[in-house]
């Protein structure tokens, strides 16, 4: 390994880190001192781990970088860190790095050489695009609390690539172009900045996998990357008067824009759908190329022009929001008790849209402006009359809507419900 293959390699690891790396930013008020400062280290580490483990560290330019001392401070680490997965150094290596970097001065100065001469700056920003901003501030706030003398001067906060600004820019626009009424007066700019807010809060939210009841280190949660775990599974289409094939869930939405997902307890639907909504929301902030990598889409589907915003909605929150409307007036507006309503008061309630127009999903739907809906848990519909209801919803909201370039659906339902 030379050391531009050791920063090509950064880079990889800060795109690969991507959503760990954004939660980490708009989290930091909730962090342990160091604990960005250590992920920042990990992106410079994690390559040379994997070089010791191949036999192939640049320990002759390293030392040119770090001195004799801080050469040998790393290759002692270097040889345990070695003999740890993937899973095990994503998991401990900021903290691990964040606590010595806190602690001890002269492993301190190792980390910020490495970072400095790793040129983390510029893989950051081209990594995490618009939100390497709040990113590198966190940092070099978390690296002052620490005692390091990490100072990015340089620092351009600028996405990654101008095509990809551009198409996605260029999208967001079409969009808030659908939304706006011919006779009405809005601030189109602001109104774009909180479609990508809401992105954002997709590549959080759905961008982790908690895994509950499973202890480490005291902890009674844990969270664990979605991008790094997810393994897509075989499945089985089933058309009908089609012959049956064997897929990857990973290529679900070239087969056709109105799906449904079953399998038994525990078979990964939902993770199926979290996957959607986290690919498409990195293809639209990131690159669009992401969208033909995680989802199979072609290249012409995949341009960020056509990509669908996605949306995620649990089918049994539905149900309870209709039983809610109805126990409260039976004379109330009908339209209320619609899946497009459904769809705003949702992500409202969540926090997903603080300052989205109450009505904005209400009328992409209506015009079948290019939406996904992952539409999750059928079978978690308490009766089988109830859930004879919430389908007809779901149809009455796709009738007539062919999809390509307006609106898809994907339903998740256990086999035995569904049947």
């Amino acid at each position: 390994m030379t050391l531009d293959e050791w920063r090509e390699a950064v880079r990889e690891q800060a795109s690969r880190l991507y959503t760990k790396l954004t939660s980490l930013a708009h989290h930091t008020g909730q962090m342990a001192p160091g604990l960005i400062y250590g992920a920042t280290a990990g992106l410079t580490v994690l390559p040379l781990v994997a070089a010791a483990q191949g036999g192939a560290v640049p320990y002759g330019e390293l030392a040119a970088l770090l001195g004799g001392m801080g050469v040998n401070l790393l290759s002692n680490e270097l040889h345990a860190w070695k003999e740890r997965s993937q899973a095990q150094l994503d998991a401990e290596l900021p903290e691990t790095l964040g606590q010595v970097g806190q602690k001890n001065t002269d492993w301190r100065e190792v980390l910020d050489k490495l970072i400095q001469a790793a040129q983390v700056n510029a893989a950051v920003q081209t990594a995490l695009g618009e939100a390497a901003a709040p990113y590198l501030t966190a940092l070099q706030q978390d690296a002052a609390r620490l005692g390091s003398s990490l100072v990015f001067n340089d620092v351009k906060y600028a996405a990654a690539g101008d095509l990809t600004v551009h198409e996605t820019h260029i999208h967001i626009e079409k969009i808030v172009a659908s939304y706006r009424r011919p006779d009405e007066s809005l601030d189109e700019a602001d109104l774009a900045e909180q479609v990508r807010q809401y992105l954002k809060w997709i590549l959080v939210r759905y961008g982790e996998i908690v895994m509950r009841g499973v202890s480490y280190r005291g902890n009674n949660v844990i969270n664990l990357d979605l991008d790094q775990v997810y393994v897509p599974l075989q499945a089985q289409t089933r058309y009908s008067g089609a012959q049956q094939a064997d897929i990857r869930l990973d290529q679900l939405l070239p087969l056709a824009t109105q799906l449904v997902v079953t399998g038994g307890p525990g078979s990964g639907k939902t993770t199926v759908l979290q996957h959607i909504a986290w690919s498409l929301a990195a293809a639209l902030t990131r690159d669009p190329e992401i969208a033909r990598q995680k989802l199979g889409l072609s290249a012409a589907d995949s341009a960020a022009s056509n990509l669908p915003l996605p949306i995620y909605l649990p089918l049994s929150r539905y149900h309870s929001y209709r039983r809610e409307l109805r126990e409260k007036s039976k004379a109330d507006d009908p339209h209320k008790v619609t899946l497009h309503h459904f769809v705003s008061h949702f992500l409202i309630e969540r926090g997903a849209v603080p300052r989205l127009p109450p009505d904005f999903f209400v009328r992409l739907l209506e015009k079948e402006q290019a939406l996904i809906l992952l539409l999750d848990g059928l079978d978690e519909v308490p009766s089988d009359t109830e859930r004879a209801d919430i389908c007809q919803a779901v149809e009455d909201l796709v009738a007539g809507k062919p999809g390509k370039p307006g609106l898809r659906t994907v339903v998740t339902c256990r086999t035995a419900a569904y049947q």
